[in-house]
């Protein structure tokens, strides 16, 4: 429905704005954890890190609306 569209964006929002890179582009872009480590700077481990936290706040923010 479009509460929940409007619900996600708002969280997003919310996010770091490393966070949100991360998301963009596994999610839109489609890259791999390995591709997103290389264009960022940083570590795959540490992209993994950061997509779980997102994941883990947009899921509870989300949860609390």
């Amino acid at each position: 429905p479009m509460e929940d569209i409007v619900a996600l964006k708002i969280a997003f929002r919310k996010l770091k704005k490393l966070q949100r890179k991360v998301i963009y582009y596994i999610f839109e872009k489609d890259l791999t954890q390995t591709k997103i480590a290389h264009k960022l700077g940083i570590s795959q481990k540490q992209v993994s890190r950061i997509k779980d936290s997102a994941l883990k706040e947009l899921k509870e923010d989300i949860e609390r609306d």
